[in-house]
């Protein structure tokens, strides 16, 4: 199976690309093709109603992205909390995602905090970020608190109480993943779904 990792802040060295280089090994030990795409490395111009004309440069830009999602089986979504959202960066992203790319396919949301917070980016991106791409966020999500004091090694470590647990927590909603991963595929293979005529979530 291949999946995608937005790693979603458009920070250099970021808390969330270090949770998705996490997320990365944990489906890794798990198997899986992995492409981390980080919203710092890619700096993708923002989205304008050019995306509509597919000979407009901005078109073209996208289809490199668009090839890498429609190649994907999988995706896991790395959302850092800025002032209770998600990074303009991450939201840019997902405006360019469209049915073509990443319709029926599950994707797991995993958010990230300096602090305690974290739950902002899970209710963002469930209520407003699947609804024309018709992308699947499964039930189960992953909020990284702290992650300045967390995931600094790949290693398992009991000892260390909140990183130990943290990983579990991630190495589960991967588990899960991939078996929504396995069935949804056969589904779009079988399904007959109609996004010609009603592209649209509404």
């Amino acid at each position: 199976m291949k999946y995608i990792i937005l790693s979603g802040s458009n920070r250099n060295n970021s808390g969330s690309r270090k949770v998705s280089n996490y997320v990365a090994h944990s489906l890794k030990q798990q198997s899986g093709d992995i492409t981390i795409l980080d919203m710092h490395e890619e700096n993708l111009p923002m989205w304008t109603e050019d995306m509509w004309n597919a000979e407009s440069e901005q078109s073209k830009n996208w289809q490199k992205y668009s090839q890498q999602l429609q190649d994907a089986d999988g995706i896991v979504v790395v959302a850092a909390e800025w002032a209770g959202s998600i990074p303009a960066s991450l939201r840019n992203f997902i405006l360019h995602m469209s049915s073509k790319d990443v319709a029926h396919k599950p994707a797991l949301i995993v958010s990230v905090s300096a602090g305690t917070g974290g739950t902002y980016p899970i209710a963002e991106l469930r209520s407003f970020s699947a609804k024309n791409n018709h992308m699947i966020y499964i039930p189960d999500h992953v909020i990284v608190r702290k992650v300045n004091d967390v995931l600094d090694t790949l290693e398992l470590n009991e000892e260390d109480k909140d990183d130990f647990w943290i990983k579990g927590k991630i190495n589960r909603a991967i588990g899960i993943l991939k078996l929504y991963t396995h069935h949804m595929k056969k589904l779009r293979e079988e399904g007959q779904f109609d996004l010609d005529d009603y592209p649209y979530g509404m």
